[in-house]
């Protein structure tokens, strides 16, 4: 029953990662892994990644940002479920980290679009 729930977490969040391809570009089986790189020309860089590991399903964010950054990005509930890895470990999607995880991909998209890590265009 765990693992069909951390199945199911996986398939929620993947179309919200896919959604950033192109500009970003897209790396992973599919399956129990897919990661979300942006590509300047100049450096490739982590946007976001989910892993699963067993029951766990693992969701990653880009970290080359302040904590005041990353105050603005992603929300109180997310942050405090986050370590210091930029990794959030759930075992389930509900809806609440879903809208969380959605808006902060939206900041995160801005956020490297402001910087100049999406390359040209972007």
């Amino acid at each position: 029953m765990e693992k069909l729930k951390i199945d199911q977490a996986f398939k929620v969040m993947l179309p919200l990662l896919k959604t950033l391809v192109p500009p970003c570009i897209g790396e992973g089986n599919e399956v129990t892994n897919y990661a979300v790189y942006a590509d300047n020309g100049e450096k490739k860089r982590l946007f976001a990644e989910i892993v699963m590991h067993g029951h766990v399903l693992t969701i990653q964010f880009n970290q080359e940002m302040s904590k005041d950054e990353a105050k603005q990005i992603f929300s109180h509930f997310l942050l405090t479920k986050m370590n210091e890895h930029g990794r959030v470990e759930v075992r389930e999607i509900e809806e609440e980290i879903r809208k969380d995880i959605q808006d902060a991909i939206q900041k995160l998209m801005r956020y490297f679009s402001d910087k100049g890590w999406l390359g040209k265009g972007f």
